[in-house]
């Protein structure tokens, strides 16, 4: 007598019988983005661009959640559905082919998607800063440069702004100098 392993893929009760193979991903986000942006167009390419599925557009295929980023899955029957990045982690249970594929092409979006909000944030954080400088001009030239050697030299808060103005591209750097800047201004030390 044999025993038969009772253990079934998560998949099998609400997506079909396994293995189940990666096939990609596609960012939905991206498509509603453009439509927020007021880009018509962008939305409309973005909604032709996107794959056809036997379900999962919107709302993962597996729990039923909504979706943004839509990692595609394949089953033994053919059929594509689009799940999660939650859910596609279950996909860890057996009966996945190709895992690290899709292991690498996650990854790889949850990088770039840090790396847009990190930029958007340093932008918008440049924009207050450079603002700041702009609307303090006359105050930080009475104010001695942050720097005591440089104080020493004569130089001011006003002059210590504009190199930082040139010169402060990362976020770290910003923010930094954001928080000097607003310091001096209100009379602190640092």
């Amino acid at each position: 007598m044999t025993l038969q392993s009772s253990v079934v893929h998560p998949f099998a009760r609400t997506l079909g019988p396994g293995p189940y193979r990666f096939v990609g991903t596609f960012d939905l986000g991206a498509v509603l983005s453009a439509l927020n942006a007021g880009n018509i167009n962008g939305y409309n390419a973005g909604l032709a661009a996107m794959p056809k599925l036997d379900g999962g557009g919107g709302s993962c295929a597996h729990c039923g959640h909504p979706i943004l980023m839509i990692c595609m899955i394949q089953t033994a029957e053919g059929k594509r559905f689009g799940i999660g990045t939650d859910c596609i982690e279950k996909l860890h249970a057996g009966g996945v082919q190709n895992l690290s594929a899709m292991q690498r092409e996650i990854a790889a979006i949850k990088r770039r998607k840090g790396q847009e909000r990190r930029e958007r944030q340093r932008v918008a954080l440049r924009e207050e800063f450079f603002a700041l400088i702009d609307a303090n001009l006359d105050a930080l030239q009475s104010l001695p440069h942050p720097s005591p050697y440089y104080a020493s030299k004569g130089k001011t808060m006003r002059d210590w702004a504009i190199f930082c103005r040139r010169n402060s591209t990362t976020l770290g750097a910003l923010k930094q100098a954001k928080h000097t800047l607003i310091t001096a201004l209100s009379g602190g030390t640092q």
